[in-house]
């Protein structure tokens, strides 16, 4: 029986052939009974087939009821076969879960990182045009300096709405070229003021009349 519980798969198809076996035979004694009935006239032939029957008969149903326990054997087998798996699954879910955790812990200081960077890259902009010597240059205007397409471009890039393609995955393609463009920007502005004139000085007038 060690045997049995240790594969009850292979015990289960054994015992199905024995089965088989046993109540073919029981229909073979069976046929040669018919024929000793006619044949004999004694009965010690026919009680000895009568015992060979009932043995086959007593062996096929011992068999019938041990398919029926190794079936059940079978079943729990299965049973907690599927437990463990289950229970692995879930593991390797619960890893998967938290390395999510883990990423989405990073993605939130990234992107706590990426609101202060954006604040002081507005700062440096108001940082620019504030304390103006406007005794050595003309009021600047700040066309060049403008930051809005910053903005359009962080959010266009994060939009779940733009479907054409990966959102999230893209987001490197979309801002691609904010630093050159911002720097675009600020060349031409230094460069603008470069060459603007001097203002006139309304005390330098005076002095030199």
């Amino acid at each position: 029986m060690k045997l049995l519980r240790k594969d009850p798969v292979a015990a289960l198809e054994r015992e199905r052939e024995r089965l088989r076996a046993a109540e073919a035979r029981a229909l073979e004694l069976e046929r040669v009974r018919k024929g000793k009935l006619l044949e004999a006239e004694g009965f010690d032939e026919i009680w000895a087939l009568d015992r060979a029957i009932a043995e086959q008969r007593a062996a096929a149903a011992a068999h019938a009821e041990r398919i029926e326990l190794l079936r059940e054997q079978v079943r729990r087998q299965e049973h907690d076969r599927r437990l463990r798996e289950r229970a692995e699954f879930i593991a390797a879910k619960a890893k998967q879960i938290a390395a999510r955790d883990a990423v989405a812990a990073d993605l939130e200081a990234a992107l706590q990182r990426v609101a202060e960077l954006y604040e002081q890259f507005t700062d440096a902009r108001t940082a620019i045009l504030g304390g103006w010597r406007s005794d050595l240059l003309p009021a600047p205007g700040s066309f060049e300096l403008r930051g809005e397409f910053v903005h359009a471009k962080i959010v266009k890039a994060f939009d779940v709405r733009n479907r054409g393609d990966a959102v999230v995955s893209n987001v490197g393609r979309r801002t691609a070229g904010l630093a050159a463009q911002v720097a675009e920007g600020g060349a031409a502005f230094v460069n603008r003021l470069r060459t603007a004139p001097l203002p006139i000085n309304d005390e330098d007038d005076e002095a030199a009349a």
